[in-house]
């Protein structure tokens, strides 16, 4: 059975020090290792454009308290192509890197969405 507090836990033990560009790749590595099933997005926004994370079971949320296992989306914009995803590890929204808030671009920020898996 999938558990999304243990892809938080696997996020948290695999994030870089700083941002390496690649929030998707990480936050879908974190999903599969806590048992997720799904296809792999090209881009960040594309987990919920696509509706990849509620077919995963995850249902939209209208923000916190945040639980641990939570996912953030961010759409793309002009600057921000691939838009953003991060996972909640309980303290910290965690991508790519351990962030100090959900949203990373805060110059240009695309329209967020909050998740939650069910």
């Amino acid at each position: 059975m999938p558990d999304a507090q243990k892809a938080a836990d696997y996020a948290r033990q695999n994030a870089q020090q700083k941002s390496t560009g690649y929030c998707a790749r990480y936050v879908a590595n974190a999903l599969e290792y806590g048992g997720f099933k799904f296809t792999r997005q090209s881009s960040a926004y594309m987990y919920r454009s696509n509706n990849t994370l509620t077919d995963m079971g995850f249902k939209s949320i209208s923000g916190g308290p945040f639980q641990k296992g939570d996912i953030y989306v961010e759409d793309k914009t002009s600057t921000h192509p691939d838009g953003h995803i991060a996972i909640y590890d309980g303290n910290n929204w965690v991508s790519d890197f351990v962030q100090k808030t959900s949203c990373v671009h805060s110059k240009d920020p695309g329209k967020n969405y909050y998740y939650r898996y069910n």
